[in-house]
């Protein structure tokens, strides 16, 4: 009977045992788990953050991590899409807030998509205004071109060569020291638009010059010396009555075929003839007749000369 006692304790004791938790295998479970967790990199970050020095941090750094929402958090605008702050479909994030994204070649300036300074946009492109071309960038003016009140135009003196397709010279001018001028000796009359020679002056061979008849002297042209200028018909003309010597180069009587000019008056170019100046001849005085062979006035034949009455008259042998 005692034995049957002792039998029925010990298997009592045993189903107590059994019962009882086992500490050392829940300890193993814990344990196991902590080691997945370790594994997966879980540290109740979530997917979008790790854990760095026993914080969370979010992968995008954008992002914020928020301690009671247990998540991370994107700035103002942007929402959190695969671990990363992205902004609405057809924006780009840019100088730290979503922006429309602008065509290519536009800017985002003053909450709209638009061309740059000094561009316009024409069939959706932005390109240079009219009459600029891009260089390094920017919109200017075509070599040899100014900009003037907003449009590029040739530069003061200069016109436009629709053949050339460039900025050049008015036809007659020449390019010197970095203006347009006339060539040496002419001068730019702004009314008709060219190069001429002075008021006074002719061209010739390419060259200004006086006109026939006049001279150079004082910087300007003018009347020879004795003359005057007759404005009806455009010439120089010595005083009534004197007529141009062109071996002289003076005004002085006109004297005929007969006669020349000088010392101040009309001498025959026959001895011993006088000058009429009524007529501008020449003749023998009184009733004389020149004598070829003899080269000089004789009486005629039964006359003779009479200083008396400046004449021939009958009588005495002649001369």
């Amino acid at each position: 009977m005692q034995i049957k006692h002792l039998l029925f304790n010990f298997l009592a004791l045993a189903v107590t045992v059994k019962a009882l938790p086992h500490a050392e295998a829940e300890d193993f479970s814990l344990e196991a788990r902590e080691d997945t967790l370790v594994e997966r990199g879980d540290y109740g970050c979530g997917p979008d953050a790790t854990e760095q020095y026993g914080a969370c941090v979010c992968k995008d750094s954008k992002a914020k991590w928020d301690d009671h929402k247990k998540k991370c958090i994107c700035p103002e605008g942007l929402t959190l899409k695969n671990s990363k702050c992205v902004c609405p479909d057809g924006q780009v994030y840019k100088d730290g807030k979503c922006k429309p994204n602008c065509r290519d070649g536009q800017v985002y300036k003053d909450g709209k998509c638009q061309c740059p300074d000094g561009k316009v946009e024409k069939y959706g492109k932005c390109v240079c205004p009219d009459g600029k071309v891009e260089k390094h960038g920017k919109c200017v003016c075509p070599d040899g071109q100014v900009e003037k009140y907003g449009k590029c135009a040739c530069p003061d003196g200069q016109v436009w060569n629709k053949h050339s397709k460039k900025c050049e010279c008015p036809s007659g001018q020449i390019f010197q020291y970095g203006k347009c001028v006339c060539p040496k000796g002419k001068v730019w009359n702004k009314w008709h638009k060219k190069c001429e020679c002075p008021e006074g002056q002719v061209e010739k061979y390419g060259k200004c010059v006086c006109p026939d008849g006049q001279v150079w002297k004082h910087g300007k042209c003018q009347c020879p010396d004795g003359q005057y200028y007759d404005r009806w018909s455009k010439s120089c003309k010595c005083p009534k009555g004197l007529s141009w010597n062109k071996h002289s180069n003076k005004c002085e009587s006109d004297c005929g075929r007969d006669a020349e000019y000088k010392n101040g008056g009309c001498v025959c170019k026959k001895n011993g003839q006088v000058f009429d100046k009524h007529s501008k001849k020449c003749s023998c005085k009184g009733g004389m007749t020149w004598d070829d062979w003899k080269k000089q006035c004789r009486c005629p034949k039964g006359t003779s000369w009479n200083s008396y009455a400046n004449e021939c008259r009958k009588g005495g042998y002649g001369y």
